[in-house]
């Protein structure tokens, strides 16, 4: 097992360990920082945990595990390829990376910029009035929130068959899917989707000269060429 922590100290100096109970407890109040990814962890040690009341930053992927400990504050978690069915309240956290898991829904985290859980069961995505960036790709949403800050979703490979009217979206993959049209994105400099999709967009939204302009200076292909 290899263990690396960082403490919150003048130079933020990082640690590497074995296993969890070898790091001195006189460090707990002072870790900000713990990686333990890809060390085949079916468990997590919930005492311990719960002592270290100034931890923002967990890397935890690649184990086996089924539960994470609550940490109130959490900015970054990264936690994706486990077992993971659920997910505690988070009030702090910033970004999360939660693929590859057995997760079914997302909860509310008011502060969230950045979401990336591809590739679960996911039916419902909360609502993140902060969220920047999506990725929830490969999961079961047939609908998905405003979220009034967003600028990049990937959602491809869901049950979608529509999407809200993301006023400041730069970036759409949306292939795989069951849309029918999109809205007006004023801000949309990338679009990935299907080509019938492609074709009715064009034949329907952009049908006079500027929007037409518009149309191909966009970066449209197929997401069957691209293999989303």
């Amino acid at each position: 097992m290899s263990i690396k922590i960082k403490l919150k100290t003048e130079n933020e100096t990082e640690l590497e360990y074995n296993t969890l109970d070898k790091i001195p407890k006189e460090y707990y109040d002072d870790i900000i920082f713990l990686n333990c990814s890809n060390n085949n962890l079916s468990d997590i040690d919930i005492t311990f945990f719960g002592l270290l009341k100034n931890l923002e930053i967990l890397f935890c992927s690649q184990n086996k595990l089924t539960r994470l400990p609550s940490l109130p504050n959490l900015k970054i978690l990264s936690c994706y390829s486990n077992q993971l069915t659920d997910l505690l309240e988070y009030p702090s956290l910033v970004e999360l990376y939660c693929s590859n898991n057995l997760l079914e829904n997302i909860k509310d985290y008011p502060k969230l910029e950045k979401l990336i859980c591809l590739a679960n069961n996911v039916s419902r995505i909360g609502f993140y009035p902060n969220l920047l960036e999506l990725n929830c790709s490969y999961n079961m949403l047939k609908d998905l929130p405003l979220l009034p800050k967003l600028t990049e979703l990937y959602c491809y490979r869901n049950q979608l068959t529509e999407l809200p009217n993301y006023m400041n979206l730069e970036k759409l993959w949306c292939g795989s899917n069951n849309l029918t049209q999109l809205c007006d994105y004023p801000n949309l400099t990338q679009l990935y989707c299907d080509n019938t999709l492609r074709n009715t967009l064009k034949n329907n939204f952009y049908n006079d000269d500027t929007r037409n302009d518009n149309f191909n200076n966009y970066n449209y292909h197929s997401c069957l060429i691209i293999g989303c």
